[in-house]
């Protein structure tokens, strides 16, 4: 009987299907015999399905009759996972672009913490990759959950570093092996997130149980950056919100710190003689998180 540690790979698309399926070939060109791949489609549109159904198998493709959002999407994917008894799934974004190494770095570092919750490789900008795009979440609750990178838009060379495994506040999404044995215990993602901060909050709910995430830094992902949408800005200050609630920490702190903001920049109309861009968009973000009642 094999002991050889199993990873199912989720890849969520919405009409991103050119980015996906380029994805989904690189993970096949690699030949590991330890993953599996399974695409999961958001309803995209008619062109973006066309595209799945002709170049992926249908035994690797889901196609969801509603979008779900990164949280629902993926929650189907981990349940399968552990439904089919992986030990391990892991989240890559479409944009992602890996190397030989990439998964099989990530899946060593189990070795020497096995009871991780998550491991996440360095990522660095696929039209720059000696530049890093993160090196980890970082989060300060007492800024009103305020994210950032480590290391963000640094050159590898500057980097000066003892060991390339470090313990990280959270693994960005786009690429992010999980602990089945961990969700098993804490929970999938939180659906109601619909977009961003699901895996923010995912790992720092591992972490109130005992689990800490780390990154590899031995482990390089490439991504590629793009122009942020109204909902972009809408679930990124919803969700800030939400996650403030959820912990119960400067949750009046972080709603204040985010309204300020808000009226700081509506002196842009007065200075500058223009709105501020999406301003309505974040507003109408912060009154959702405000008064939205969550439920476990």
């Amino acid at each position: 009987m094999s002991t050889e540690k199993k990873i199912k790979i989720i890849i969520l698309n919405y009409n991103s299907a050119n980015e996906t399926v380029e994805l989904y070939q690189q993970l096949l060109s690699f030949s590991h015999s330890f993953i599996d791949v399974l695409i999961i489609d958001n309803l995209s549109n008619k062109d973006d399905l066309k595209i799945l159904t002709s170049k992926v198998p249908h035994n690797q493709l889901l196609l969801n009759n509603k979008n779900l959002g990164y949280a629902g999407g993926n929650n189907i994917g981990i349940n399968l996972s552990i439904q089919d008894n992986y030990d391990y799934t892991l989240i890559l974004n479409p944009d992602i672009r890996l190397t030989n190494e990439t998964i099989p770095t990530l899946l060593a570092s189990y070795t020497t913490y096995p009871n991780a919750a998550a491991f996440g490789p360095r990522i660095c900008y696929r039209n720059e990759p000696q530049k890093i795009y993160s090196d980890g979440g970082l989060i300060n609750r007492k800024e009103g959950y305020l994210t950032n990178h480590l290391n963000f838009q640094k050159n590898i060379g500057e980097i000066n570093i003892t060991s390339p495994i470090h313990e990280t506040d959270y693994v960005n999404g786009s690429c992010i092996l999980i602990n089945n044995e961990i969700v098993k215990k804490i929970g999938p993602l939180k659906n109601y997130f619909f977009l961003y901060f699901e895996e923010t909050e995912w790992c720092l709910r591992a972490k109130t149980n005992g689990y800490s995430s780390f990154i590899n830094t031995n482990s390089i992902s490439y991504h590629l950056t793009s122009n942020k949408s109204k909902n972009y800005h809408y679930f990124m200050v919803r969700n800030r919100v939400f996650l403030a609630k959820i912990e119960n920490q400067y949750y009046s702190f972080t709603r204040n710190k985010i309204f300020k903001n808000l009226l700081k920049e509506l002196l842009n109309i007065v200075t500058k003689g223009t709105f501020p861009k999406y301003w309505w968009t974040r507003m109408r973000g912060l009154v959702s998180g405000i008064f939205y009642t969550i439920k476990e």
